[in-house]
């Protein structure tokens, strides 16, 4: 009995002997920063350059958009053009059956030519009843006759030109031009399908992309700053792209509205872009900024750097001392990856960018440079 109780006294030493030097290399880590610490990802703030923007939420809009009808009635004998392919102003788009209006151009030429010839006999008689009238072998009475008969072909013919015009102009109609260079749509008429002018049916759409415009809307309080930016030039518009605020295009604005939506207390703004590689397209979501100025000397830190707390903004530092600092900050203007500090952090201050979960003052963490693929 008094040797097991000595054996099992030695193994308890042996044991408290493993656990005291365990204790002692856990420390010995914790105080030295090692992988046990939390790790966060920092970055420096810096000095740097931001744009101030005025920002809404807008519907990109063609600035001509055309229904394409017919001005005759007919068959549509041809359709010249392929949905969604581009044309200009000026292309063949259909072919109304032009056959019944070339045969009523050519009747209107020939009555033309009928009454010129007419004119022409009642205008010879004329002047020789003229002759016959002051040698006294013609009463006054017949020579007004000729002369009235002269009028009268001289009106018929005006109206023979007007009916061949008219004539003309709907064998013109007949075959259908775009009015826009553009995208053209659906084809909602088939060939072989009979329109009639009154009804006046689409045929198909043609959207001109290129320029295009956005309408956007602002609040009516930023109203002064952007008259005020006008009053001195161009103003420079982007829209970005929702997903990550990439700009996509740069534009003028064009037109500031002439009236405050009482609802929504916001004034309308109109943009124009030149879409040259057709970012934008008809009905699309996008946000809109006007480019206002550029700040200098702003200090500058990631966007992820800036988090909401209870009672505003905040920003986690990491002290000399692989502390953490709780800070509230005041943020200004942003892009899609940096933000302006206002107030909170000074240039070189390092702030913590990712892994903000669970930090408190006073926790000692492991940093990691943003970027360093640590």
């Amino acid at each position: 009995m008094h040797n097991a109780v000595e054996i099992l006294g030695g193994k308890l030493l042996v044991l408290a002997a493993v656990a005291a030097i365990h204790s002692g290399f856990a420390g010995q880590a914790a105080e030295a920063g090692e992988p046990s610490a939390r790790v966060v990802t920092v970055a420096q703030a810096k000095l740097g350059e931001m744009a101030v923007y005025i920002r809404g939420l807008g519907v990109v809009a063609p600035i001509n958009s055309v229904q394409i009808t017919s001005k005759v009635d007919g068959e549509i004998a041809k359709a010249f053009f392929t949905e969604g392919n581009f044309v200009k102003t000026g292309d063949l788009l259909f072919q109304i059956d032009p056959r019944v209006y070339q045969a009523q151009v050519e009747g209107a030429e020939a009555d033309l030519a009928k009454d010129q010839a007419q004119l022409g006999a009642a205008q010879a008689d004329l002047a020789r009843g003229s002759h016959l009238l002051d040698s006294g072998f013609q009463t006054q009475k017949d020579f007004d006759a000729r002369k009235s008969l002269v009028g009268q072909l001289q009106a018929t013919l005006r109206s023979d030109q007007a009916k061949l015009d008219q004539t003309k102009l709907e064998l013109d109609f007949a075959t259908i031009r775009s009015p826009i260079s553009g995208r053209v749509g659906k084809r909602i008429t088939d060939v072989g399908n009979v329109v009639l002018a009154r009804d006046a049916k689409p045929l198909v759409s043609v959207t001109q992309l290129n320029p295009i415009a956005v309408d956007f809307r602002v609040p009516q309080s930023d109203l002064p700053q952007i008259q005020s930016k006008l009053a001195q030039g161009d103003v420079t518009v982007e829209v970005l792209a929702q997903e990550d605020e990439r700009v996509i295009e740069r534009g003028k604005l064009t037109l500031v509205g002439d009236s405050i939506d009482r609802a929504s207390g916001t004034i309308l703004l109109h943009a124009v872009f030149a879409n040259a590689e057709e970012h934008l397209w008809p009905g699309q979501m996008v946000s809109a900024r006007v480019v206002m100025e550029t700040e200098e000397n702003t200090v500058l830190v990631p966007k992820g750097a800036v988090q909401d707390g209870p009672n505003g903004p905040l920003a986690y530092l990491v002290t000399a001392d692989s502390a953490i600092e709780v800070r509230p900050v005041e943020p200004g203007a942003h892009t899609h990856d940096l933000v302006a500090i206002e107030h909170g952090i000074a240039l070189g201050e390092t702030v913590v960018t990712t892994g903000q979960d669970s930090l408190a003052p006073g926790l000692r963490v492991r940093a990691v440079q943003e970027g360093s693929g640590s």
